[in-house]
């Protein structure tokens, strides 16, 4: 279990409307979830232990990260996880556990939303997450020598990457690129995981 967090709370904040007042605490528990829940599914257990020892390594001895990690965590992970994160803490936010039960908050500026107003708020994150998802994907089938953890994975490495299927229910995809009979264009038409089909359906 990683305890190192590819998102501060700061950011999440910054590029999120989460007020600022928010306990710091539901924001690290929500980054938490999303990169074990979210990221790890994404780039399976081996790229993400990658990171977040690269991460760690930075961080406690001031080592380097190549050009490619720098563009895959600051311009595909880090907004990733800011929307993954948010969908993860809304719900936290939405109602708190206290010892006498649940409750969900109300203050002196208004009411709470119900719980449909808050699963229609989260289905937007959902969506956006979903999006860098995509793009993130996109990055590392376009440059696989910079990303050889995602092509190199055994059944020692843990969870497998998002190119396999972790669960033997139902699966859901990060998101269909381009809906069937969409129109001209040259970006790959995506299907699952496998990114097997290029071009128009």
């Amino acid at each position: 279990m990683s305890t190192v967090l590819l998102l501060s709370q700061s950011k999440l904040k910054a590029f999120t409307t989460i007020n600022q007042n928010t306990d710091e605490a539901l924001l690290t528990s929500g980054v938490f979830m999303a990169q074990e829940l979210g990221l790890q599914v994404l780039l399976g257990t081996k790229g993400y232990d990658y990171y977040t020892n690269l991460v760690k390594s930075v961080q406690l001895s001031g080592a380097t990260m190549s050009q490619a990690d720098q563009i895959m965590l600051n311009e595909y992970i880090a907004p990733y996880l800011t929307h993954r994160a948010y969908f993860e803490v809304m719900p936290e936010i939405w109602s708190r556990k206290m010892n006498k039960g649940i409750q969900v908050g109300a203050s002196e500026q208004g009411n709470a939303v119900d719980i449909k107003g808050m699963s229609y708020l989260r289905d937007i994150e959902l969506s956006r997450y979903n999006f860098y998802a995509q793009r993130m994907m996109d990055r590392i089938q376009a440059f696989p020598s910079d990303y050889p953890w995602y092509y190199s994975y055994t059944n020692q490495d843990g969870m497998p990457n998002s190119k396999q299927n972790y669960f033997g229910g139902i699966f859901f995809t990060p998101g269909l690129r381009k809906m069937p009979g969409a129109l001209n264009g040259n970006i790959p038409a995506y299907w699952g995981h496998e990114y097997d089909c290029c071009g128009d359906w």
